[in-house]
């Protein structure tokens, strides 16, 4: 079986638009991770619980957002 991945995106100086926010909880809460926080005017958000392949696609998927900073959190 494979583990869980937590993962921190971070926003290093700037933060997430309310559009931006609505359009990334849209996709991670369709990959059912355990728990996510992802709000506007904030310059992170924490997916905890995700599949590794959902994890990859998370990535891949938000990786054009500017200065995205992407790590797993133990």
């Amino acid at each position: 079986m494979k583990s869980k991945r937590n993962i921190l995106i971070e926003f290093p100086g700037r933060k997430l638009s309310t559009d931006e926010a609505d359009s990334v909880r849209e996709l991670v809460a369709a990959m059912s991770p355990k728990v996510h926080l992802v709000m506007p005017d904030w310059r992170w958000l924490e997916v905890r619980g995700l599949a590794p392949t959902k994890a990859e696609q998370l990535f891949e998927a938000l990786r054009d957002l500017p200065g995205l900073r992407f790590r797993e959190m133990a």
